[in-house]
């Protein structure tokens, strides 16, 4: 969901802003989702550590 905001046009700081979230997990999630072409089914640890 978080991905889908920013690939519609949302900035990072928008989607952050508004979820309360880390800006640079945010960017980690991206960067994790166009690596792994959208499939987090790895079970990928998502966290800022």
């Amino acid at each position: 969901m978080i991905v889908e905001l920013l690939q519609s046009g949302q900035s990072v700081n928008q989607v952050s802003s508004e979820y309360g979230l880390n800006g640079s997990m945010i960017r980690k999630w991206r960067k994790l989702y166009e690596t792994n072409a959208g499939d987090f089914t790895d079970n990928q640890i998502l966290s800022e550590d």
